[in-house]
């Protein structure tokens, strides 16, 4: 299997149209233009059905791995229902694009978005969702359904995510961090799996004694999205942080004596990996645990179809999964890679109920178990729990045991963009070992400084 099949299974958290975006807005290009350009780009995906009334509705999604299994779940809302729900797919780089022209030039051609963590606080800022208490004042979130640190909650007066913000969306994808590892290695060597760093690095030290092709960890060192995603459950376990506290401090924090513990565990960690972990994303890790090349690394949940596939794995019966490790004397931190599923300000009323029927519906225990056995990424812990001990489904007891860590990355920032590219820039520097940890933090404290005031003077 080559590199780029498995590139195209799990976009990287960095993505060229956020990129976009951003630098248009800093190149001082209006919402308003900017959706109007966006529009004649040329994306084109299906449209509204032509059923009419409230029993029809249009979802816009992106051509990603757990698009199939959605797609069942809706033929089960169809079947059940007598509704009609439509999908409007789209190239997973031109989703937001296409969202954002039709709520900027109120279209009204989809009745609900699916939005990944650049799009977030555009659409809610924005003010093109609709809270769902405007559309149901009695409604709360399912006790069971995971909150995945609020993203579906908006606080309007600190404009952040927010435990006692409005409701606006649900999670519909629940993609975290979670630790594949090899089982028959780790029996050889007669370890038992790793719950923290030290231990995992014991494990990759003896490694080459049973195995001498085998790397001991595999990280994502490539600058940019991909290091500092991987990089941030290690710094999180060890108590640290990017920012001190936000939204009420957005003191910078990145070169605490902490985050220097981190940064140089993961420098161990990429130690046993390949020698040039500058090159390594989250392609290559798959690849390489497919290959039987790789004893251990975190990666997303949405890893397992490819891992477990018997198809293209050598390992697809030798995989076991974990929370990702902690510090010795610290906490897990799963980051979360979440979508979410929220309602058009700009649609009739009728249609905002119809949209509102199909998310109630799709959040219920039922609907979301037909949605894990179909292979989605479920967002609700009865569901995980149900599954964890059926055959296929091992990936699953990690994630449920994940759900108490969970963490929101940098990339859920609507200045992430930046943000990212100098953390990924000066952390590629430092694990490839040009430059020194210390002077490192210290220096990526300086860059985001302004970064970050810039981007809160207005909040």
């Amino acid at each position: 299997m080559g590199l780029k099949s498995a590139s195209e299974h799990i976009p990287p958290e960095g993505i060229s149209r956020r990129e976009f975006l951003n630098r248009s807005f800093k190149a001082g290009v209006s919402v308003t233009a900017l959706g109007t350009f966006l529009s004649s780009c040329g994306i084109t995906g299906q449209q509204k059905g032509d059923g009419g009334g409230t029993s029809t509705i249009s979802i816009a999604i992106s051509d990603s791995p757990w698009l199939p299994s959605f797609e069942e779940v809706t033929n089960v809302y169809n079947q059940e229902t007598g509704n009609t729900v439509n999908l409007a797919v789209y190239p997973f780089d031109g989703l937001f694009s296409k969202e954002l022209d039709a709520v900027n030039n109120k279209t009204g051609e989809f009745d609900l978005l699916i939005m990944g963590a650049p799009s977030l606080e555009t659409f809610y800022k924005g003010g093109f969702i609709t809270p769902l208490t405007e559309i149901d004042p009695d409604f709360e979130f399912p006790p069971e359904v995971i909150e995945y640190t609020n993203l579906g909650r908006w606080d309007r007066e600190t404009s952040f995510f927010s435990e006692t913000g409005d409701p606006y969306a649900l999670p519909i994808n629940g993609n975290t961090q979670i630790l594949y590892y090899r089982t028959d290695l780790y029996d050889e060597m007669g370890l038992e799996p790793p719950t923290t760093w030290d231990e995992a690095i014991t494990a990759a030290r003896q490694v080459n004694e049973v195995d001498s092709d085998v790397y001991g960890y595999v990280i994502r060192g490539r600058a940019g999205s991909e290091i500092v995603y991987n990089f941030l459950p290690v710094l999180h376990s060890f108590g640290g942080s990017v920012f001190a506290n936000e939204p009420e401090d957005w003191s910078v924090t990145i070169n605490s004596e902490e985050a220097l513990q981190a940064l140089e565990l993961y420098r161990e960690l990429a130690s046993y990996g390949p020698s040039e972990p500058g090159s390594i994303g989250q392609a290559e890790m798959i690849v390489l645990f497919q290959s039987g090349r790789s004893l251990q690394n975190h990666m997303v949940t949405a890893a397992y179809s490819d891992i477990q596939n018997e198809g293209s794995s050598e390992v697809a019966d030798k995989v076991g999964y974990a929370v990702v490790p902690r510090a010795a004397n610290g906490q897990h931190a799963s980051m979360i890679g979440t979508w979410t599923m929220g309602i058009p300000a700009d649609i009739s009323d009728s249609q905002k109920q119809a949209a509102y029927d199909f998310l109630q519906w799709i959040m219920t225990e039922d609907a979301q178990m037909k949605y894990g056995q179909a292979g989605g990424i479920v967002t609700r812990q009865d569901v995980y729990e149900a599954l964890a001990d059926q055959e296929g489904f091992r990936w699953m007891r990690a994630v449920a045991d994940s759900s108490p860590y969970l963490r929101r990355g940098v990339h859920y920032y609507d200045f992430a963009v930046e943000l990212q590219d100098v953390m990924g820039q000066r952390l590629d520097e430092i694990v490839s070992g040009s430059l020194e940890p210390r002077q490192g933090l210290d220096t990526l404290a300086s860059e985001i400084e302004p970064i970050v005031e810039e981007a809160t003077a207005n909040r």
